[in-house]
């Protein structure tokens, strides 16, 4: 067997993988649609949409199989991302890359299989769309054309809810984005008996700063703050800009954390790169706890939320 190589852009293939939120989201009716026809026109018992991660190979759309991910270094995919045309084994028993794969000597018994690659808008690679056989078969140039159609509409659709959910500016979740990952955030932090807490942050005086630096330099503000926010909590919290100058994460910590504590190390970096940029970034924040029977979701966090904020800086909540 033959391990797969890592491509030359494999860094940012993977922040590009990793700005998407595909990776360990629920299953999609419009992924697994596709993944059914695949089956069906191909006439195989085994497809999946596939994405590479750093060190798994991980289905977004499986039909076939059980399992939701395995091993990058026994990924036929895996070998099949460095190229842009379609991956062909048609019998893995006497290729040198696969002959002696876990896949094909066990379950599932990989005789055939056929990966196209699917990329996202910036030319990255994500993973393929790809069907399997446990018996050995030809492709010819029609398929290949349905193979590669099919990696298409897989296409569209990430690229569709990327544009859908995540902010053009920073890169962030939006509104909408921060509230559909902020849900599973929830109910895993019920499942699991964890505090959930919602941090609303306020760029201070972001609108006069807009008027008086203009809009490029008020952006830059922003594109920042999101940076900041990245850095400190990228993979603890659910991260979101929320409108113009307000952002939120969303925490999900155990006994022994402390909400305070990871806001007062954010404060500490943001003032490090205040003193590395001579430039200072002002915001206010509150922090609201999933604690009231009030407060049942994360649309009643972030009104809720909102509410404090304005009380903070006026004083008093507007009718």
């Amino acid at each position: 067997m033959i391990k797969p190589e890592f491509p030359e852009t494999e860094a940012e293939r993977q922040k590009t993988l990793d700005s998407l939120n595909l990776l360990d989201s629920d299953s999609e009716e419009r992924f697994d649609r596709l993944t059914r026809l695949a089956c069906k026109v191909f006439n195989v018992p085994i497809a999946l949409v596939c994405l590479i991660d750093n060190n798994r190979q991980w289905f977004k759309a499986r039909i076939g199989i059980s399992v939701q991910e395995t091993s990058r270094e026994i990924s036929f995919c895996a070998h099949a991302i460095h190229s842009d045309e379609i991956m062909i084994v048609e019998d893995a028993t006497i290729d040198e890359r696969f002959y002696d794969n876990p896949f094909v000597i066990s379950e599932p018994y990989i005789r055939f299989y056929a990966g196209c690659p699917i990329r996202y808008i910036n030319g990255q690679c994500l993973g393929t769309i790809c069907i399997i056989d446990k018996f050995n078969r030809h492709l010819n140039e029609s398929e290949k054309s349905s193979l590669r159609d099919l990696a298409k509409l897989v296409e569209r659709e990430i690229a569709m809810v990327n544009l859908a959910i995540v902010d053009d500016l920073t890169d962030l979740p939006n509104r909408k984005g921060f509230i559909l990952l902020a849900r599973n955030t929830i109910a895993n932090a019920i499942e699991n008996r964890l505090e959930t807490i919602l941090v609303y942050f306020d760029i201070d005086q972001f609108r006069i700063a807009n008027d008086r630096l203009g809009y490029r330099e008020a952006n830059m503000i922003l594109i920042q703050f999101a940076d900041l926010l990245k850095k400190r909590f990228k993979g603890k919290a659910v991260i979101g800009r929320i409108n113009a100058d307000k952002f939120a994460i969303l925490l999900s910590l155990r006994e022994n954390e402390s909400a305070e504590l990871e806001i007062e190390r954010f404060r500490q970096a943001n003032a490090e790169y205040t003193h590395e940029h001579h430039y200072k970034i002002q915001f206010s924040e509150v922090m609201v706890r999933m604690l009231s029977p009030q407060l049942r979701t994360v649309e009643d966090l972030l009104i809720y939320a909102d509410k404090l904020m304005y009380i903070k800086k006026h004083g008093s909540f507007r009718n």
